[in-house]
C-alpha cells in the first residue's frame, strides 16, 4: 500500500500509479491518494480531498488505514476532530494514520514543539496512539528554503514486535517530501539469540587475570545448601561482566565507494541535485514547469549513466576473470599472493612441443 500527500494530478488522473494497484482519490485536484494492490480486499469508509480512510483485511486481521493532509494555512483543530470522529468508531481495530500534519514537535524531531504540534500530541495521547517516527531520522521535508519534520506515521493496537523498518529515504525525487517506508511483519520478529562468548573474541591475558581474581574471591566463600543457588547466580553474572569487560574492540571497516562509482558520476549527481533545488525553489508557475522538465530530463540521463557504469564495470570484471590463451584453455587471472598461474606447452615423448589444442 502506498499513501501519497499532494500527488501530481494531470489530465484527470494521478501520475505514478504502479501496475497491479488500484488508485483511490477524489476526482479533481486531490491532495491525498492511496494506491493499494489489486489482490487486497478493502472497503472505502471516507474519501475526501484531504482524507481517505480504508478498512482492509491483512493476515486475517482488520486494519483501519487513514491517509490525511493538513494544509499549513488551515485550521488543524477541524482536521484532528475529523480524525477523532473516525477513530472512535473503531476503538478495537488496528489503526495506522499516515500524513502531512504540518506540525512540529520534539516528540518526533529535534525541533521544539509549536502550537500545531501540541494539538497533534493531545490527539495522540487522548486516543493512546504510538508515534512511529524517530527523533534521530533525517528530515521528512527538504527544499531550498530549509528542512522540517512534518510527515508522521502513528499507529494504535499494534504489537510492537510486528513493527519494523520505519525509515526516511534520502533519494532524489521530484517532490519536496522524502519517501517514508513502514513495514508490518506477518509474524512476530524472532527473539534475539543469546550471546555466545568465545576465547578468540576476548583479550586473553586480561581475561585470565580477571577470572583468576574471580575464582579466588569465590573460593573463600563457604558454600552450603542455603547459599548455593545465590552464589551460582552471582558467579554467572560476574563471569558475563568479565567477558564484556575483556572483549576485543572490533574496528568498523571503512566503507568504500562501489568499484563502478567514478568522479564524473559524483559531479553529475551534484549537478542533478542542483537542478532539483532550482526547480523546487522557483515560485513562478511557468518557469517552475520549465525547470521541472529540464530536471526530469537530466535525472533520466543520470540514471542511464549509472546503469551504464554498472554494466561496464561488470563486463570488465568478467573479461579479467575469464581469459583464453592461444591453446584455448581458460585460465584464472586471480592471483594468490605472489603466486601466478602459468600454462606451459606440453612436450611429447619425442621432445617436440604441441602447437595447438587439437594435438
Amino acid at each position: 500500500m502506498v499513501c501519497l500527500n499532494e500527488p501530481y494530478y494531470y489530465q484527470g488522473s494521478i501520475c505514478g500509479c504502479p501496475r497491479g494497484y488500484k488508485q483511490i482519490a477524489v476526482d479533481g485536484e486531490p491532495r491525498v491518494a492511496t494506491f493499494i494492490r489489486d489482490n487486497i480486499n478493502f472497503v472505502t469508509l471516507e474519501k475526501e480531498r484531504d482524507l481517505i480512510a480504508l478498512m482492509t483485511n491483512w493476515n486475517n486481521t482488520d486494519y483501519l488505514i487513514i491517509n490525511i493532509y493538513c494544509p499549513p494555512s488551515a485550521n488543524l483543530e477541524s482536521s484532528i476532530a475529523r480524525l477523532e470522529s473516525i477513530c472512535v468508531r473503531f476503538v478495537d481495530k488496528r489503526v495506522i494514520i499516515l500524513g502531512d500534519f504540518n506540525a512540529k514537535s520534539s516528540a518526533w524531531s529535534p525541533r521544539p514543539t509549536d502550537e500545531r504540534g501540541r494539538l497533534v500530541l493531545e490527539f495522540v495521547n487522548k486516543l493512546d496512539f504510538t508515534i512511529e517516527n524517530r527523533c534521530d531520522s533525517i528530515a521528512t521535508y527538504s527544499c531550498e528554503k530549509g528542512e522540517s519534520w512534518i510527515d508522521l506515521v502513528i499507529s494504535k493496537n499494534i504489537d510492537r514486535s510486528l513493527v519494523a523498518n520505519w525509515q526516511v529515504h534520502d533519494q532524489i525525487t521530484a517532490s519536496d517530501h522524502r519517501l517514508i517506508t513502514y513495514t508490518l511483519s506477518e509474524s512476530p520478529r524472532q527473539v534475539r539469540r543469546r550471546t555466545i562468548w568465545k576465547l578468540e573474541n576476548l583479550k586473553i591475558l586480561e581475561f585470565k587475570s580477571e577470572m583468576s581474581k574471580l575464582v579466588s574471591y569465590f573460593s573463600r566463600i563457604d558454600l552450603n545448601k542455603e547459599n548455593l543457588e545465590e552464589m551460582l547466580t552471582n558467579f554467572s553474572i560476574r563471569v558475563v561482566k568479565t567477558c564484556i569487560k575483556c572483549r576485543k574492540n572490533k574496528s568498523m571497516a571503512r566503507r568504500s565507494n562501489s568499484v563502478w562509482w567514478t568522479q564524473s558520476l559524483e559531479i553529475e549527481r551534484s549537478r542533478v541535485r542542483a537542478l532539483r533545488r532550482r526547480f523546487q525553489a522557483c515560485l513562478e508557475q511557468v518557469e517552475r514547469s520549465r525547470k521541472r522538465i529540464v530536471f526530469k530530463g537530466e535525472f533520466a540521463k543520470y540514471k542511464k549513466k549509472v546503469l551504464s557504469a554498472k554494466t561496464s564495470s561488470f563486463r570488465g570484471f568478467l573479461e579479467k576473470l575469464v581469459n583464453k590463451n592461444q591453446l584455448g584453455i581458460v585460465k584464472d587471472v586471480l592471483k594468490l599472493g605472489n603466486i601466478e598461474l602459468r600454462i606451459e606447452r606440453i612436450r611429447l615423448a619425442s621432445g617436440v612441443f604441441i602447437e595447438n589444442s587439437g594435438e
